[in-house]
């Protein structure tokens, strides 16, 4: 595509990578449900969900979802009411989102490690009059259910699907605090013994609301509507190398919109076996590669880089897998390296492919492709969706190659961060062309060829001064070069307060070899090498493994919280 201005808004040279039906695919005007159905009706004995041993059809699906909604409209709740969940990814759960979503009520997905504050300040800032829990979450919200306006709470075990077997298993495994409360409803007893009712077509378009992770600001209520949804799974279907009832193995919570559209709703709108993993532990990962030989996986980091390390699949063959998505956290080039030489070594034709995206933004905005990626890069926009770089205050856009606030026109952004019009106005802005713009906060660039780097986070940049003079430091640019040492797994760097300069960057280091000695002056040898003067390190410490939030992101403020004791204590 011949470029005309030298801006990425306007010459969109990444349309290139992608064919005529892609660019021009309509996006469903209907409900997540809705869509789904459409794109299953003839092929109900098909296989849709795998959960530990148990495998359900297509009709056995939509039986349980339609089943659900008339237990729900036997409850007394009804279209345009919200119902919250603080679910994990079982059978139980899909059949939950599903229903509701099919009879018209709003659905509000809770972090399960929440507060019990939190829990209550979400409940009610979305008018909630019903809620889903797990058993072994259940017990916070003892107090919750004083609420006159809670009419109920429908309580899941991780084994309402399985077998007897399973289920002693599974119970003995997990041990839930009991709780009695006198709202409370197994959810065996909500599902058999509640009046029969008919569900009807809504003439309502229910919203998904779910929260920002937190990690960079006070978390948000995100409202997401269905043709939003719909919308990102379009583009994955068109662009996803993918055919029926191929695997694709669900390891992102359902509580982050990530979980709940590419890995949920997107496989299941193609017809895909869905295989659903409750809980992915990190040691579990390579346990579940060997089990389910899933053909298509699309996960954060942190769930990639167990592979590296395991001897269970050391020399088990991986032909089968074909996507190998990441997503949600950064990835360091040294890591994505080694993923795709295991993936050559273990006989998979895959290579990893980077993306990028947010809760605000219903996931996925842009990605490589199997015929278009560059190391490094979080890929190219989705054909729906416009990218570029802009200054951070004029808001003039910037060339290619030029860095500057990555912002997005996209018809999947949000609706709105529920009720908060102040923080909607600061990251929803109307451009110099007239139209709304979303603004990531994230510092980056576009090359000619239509690829996006991630340079940094604006409020992860480290203000420091030197020689009387202030700089901004990049932590991600000081990790992809710490990530240099071949002895170095991953890296972490945050601020640590200083009396001259302000900050300085601290460098959290996981090794690869912990017997390895004499380390921390290579790195500092290393940074001096590579870095400006005012962006080197001022000290290395040395971890086992990094915190995490609840959906695999490294915790930054845990990290800077252990800065802080630790230089107070000296």
């Amino acid at each position: 595509m011949k470029q005309i201005s030298g801006y990425p808004s306007i010459d969109k040279p990444w349309l290139k990578y992608y064919n005529e039906e892609a660019i021009n695919a309509s996006l469903p005007e209907c409900s997540m449900y809705e869509y789904m159905w459409e794109n299953n009706k003839n092929h109900l004995n098909d296989i849709a969900l795998i959960y530990f041993n148990k495998k359900i059809t297509y009709r056995k699906l939509f039986e349980m979802i339609d089943r659900t909604a008339k237990a729900f409209l036997s409850l007394g709740i009804k279209e345009k009411d919200t119902v919250t969940l603080l679910v994990l990814s079982q059978p139980e759960t899909i059949y939950i989102v599903y229903a509701l979503n099919k009879i018209g009520v709003n659905i509000n997905l809770v972090n399960v490690l929440s507060s019990e504050k939190d829990i209550q300040n979400s409940i009610e800032e979305t008018n909630s009059n019903c809620i889903v829990s797990l058993n072994i979450f259940s017990s916070r919200l003892e107090k919750i259910l004083d609420n006159p306006k809670i009419t109920c709470l429908i309580e899941l075990n991780l084994a309402n699907s399985l077998n007897q077997i399973y289920k002693c298993v599974i119970n003995k495994k997990i041990q839930a605090k009991k709780f009695n409360h006198k709202k409370k409803i197994l959810y065996k007893d909500f599902i058999t013994k509640l009046q029969e009712k008919i569900v009807k077509k809504t003439n309502y378009s229910p919203y998904i609301i779910t929260h920002t992770g937190g990690t960079t600001g006070t978390p948000k209520g995100v409202i997401l509507s269905n043709k939003a949804i719909n919308g990102v799974v379009v583009e994955y279907k068109n662009n996803l190398k993918w055919q029926r009832q191929e695997t694709y193995m669900d390891l992102v919570v359902p509580f982050v919109i990530y979980g709940l559209c590419v890995n949920i709703h997107m496989p299941l709108s193609l017809g895909m076996k869905t295989v659903l993993i409750p809980k992915a532990d990190t040691s579990q990962i390579a346990d579940f590669f060997y089990k389910y030989k899933p053909n298509h996986v699309t996960s954060i980091p942190s769930y990639w880089q167990p592979l590296l390390n395991s001897k269970k699949v050391e020399k088990f063959d991986f032909s089968f897998l074909n996507t190998a998505g990441a997503g949600g956290d950064g990835m360091t080039r040294d890591l994505e390296n080694q993923l795709n030489r295991f993936f050559e070594e273990h006989n998979s034709k895959t290579v990893l492919l980077n993306g990028y995206g947010m809760t605000e933004l219903c996931s996925t905005v842009s990605t490589c492709q199997y015929n278009a990626r560059k190391q490094g890069s979080v890929g190219i926009p989705l054909p729906h969706n416009n990218i570029s770089t802009f200054d951070v205050e004029t808001m003039e856009e910037k060339r290619f190659d030029e860095q500057g606030e990555i912002c997005v026109l996209s018809p999947f952004v949000m609706e709105e961060y529920l009720n908060n019009e102040n923080e909607t106005n600061k990251i929803l802005k109307k451009h110099s062309d007239g139209k709304i713009w979303l603004h990531t906060g994230d510092l980056g660039h576009v090359d000619s060829d239509g690829f996006i780097f991630i340079d940094g986070r604006i409020k992860r940049i480290i203000l420091t001064q030197l020689d009387d003079l202030g700089h901004k430091v990049f932590p991600a640019q000081i990790e992809n070069i710490l990530s240099q040492n071949p002895n170095v797994e991953s890296a972490c760097v945050v601020a640590q307060e200083h009396k001259e300069r302000n900050f300085v960057p601290i460098a959290f280091i996981i090794l690869k070899d912990k017997s390895t000695k004499e380390i921390k002056n290579d790195l500092f040898d290393l940074c001096k090498k590579e870095l400006p003067e005012y962006a080197q390190p001022s000290d290395f410490i040395f971890r086992d493994s990094f915190p995490l939030t609840s959906v695999g992101k490294i915790d930054y403020k845990a990290l800077e919280k252990e800065v802080e004791n630790i230089y107070n204590e000296e």
